[in-house]
């Protein structure tokens, strides 16, 4: 799903302040993106838990998983993805692209997609989550690590989840690296069966 509204502010952003301005507010969407319109979609939903990958030389993605607010009725869980493609954005942005006025678009990369979540499918990947120790040592985000970023963060019961790890992340993450990456299919399946019933 594209975001007009958003698109527009963020290339309002890099025609009058720049790259660290479209840079800051790529990295609020990606992190608060159960905040973001469209907010229609989400209504009666609450944010579970965030997964993020950040390639080195690719796609800034992040999904959050909201589920049904306790007591009401109706909507199903779903996944907000947000992406950026941050190379293209800072090739773009160095290249001047926009101030030589080519008809080639300078719109920033950002995207969002809304999809609903069998539930019985995700609840064995909210269990695992929710049995992750809490405080599960991270190492510290490297300004550039030169590797892919991931993370996890949870909400509502799961608080006590927040880490993030460069690479393949500490020897011993082995079970909870292939856990995430269970997951993050799951999530990237539901998606693109969404798109190909198009």
């Amino acid at each position: 799903m594209d975001l007009k509204a958003v698109e527009q502010e963020v290339a309002s952003l890099m025609n009058t302040a720049g790259w660290v301005d479209l840079e800051e507010r790529a990295f609020w969407l990606l992190a608060h993106g159960d905040q973001a319109p469209p907010r229609e979609t989400l209504e009666g939903t609450l944010p579970l838990l965030r997964l993020w990958r950040y390639r080195r030389n690719g796609l800034f993605t992040s999904w959050t998983v909201l589920a049904p607010v306790p007591g009401v009725r109706g909507p199903r869980p779903l996944v907000r993805e947000i992406t950026w493609d941050r190379p293209l954005d800072l090739k773009r942005d160095a290249s001047g692209v926009r101030r030589l006025k080519r008809r080639q678009s300078a719109r920033p990369s950002l995207r969002i997609r809304d999809v609903p979540l069998e539930r019985s499918m995700l609840e064995p990947h909210l269990q695992w989550a929710a049995h992750l120790p809490p405080g599960l040592p991270a190492p510290p985000r490297p300004v550039d690590a030169g590797e892919d970023v991931h993370g996890v963060e949870g909400f509502r019961s799961m608080t006590h989840l927040r880490f993030e790890w460069a690479g393949d992340g500490p020897p011993g993450w082995i079970s909870t690296r292939l856990r995430f990456e269970a997951l993050l299919r799951f999530l990237e399946d539901s998606l693109r069966e969404r798109e190909s019933d198009r």
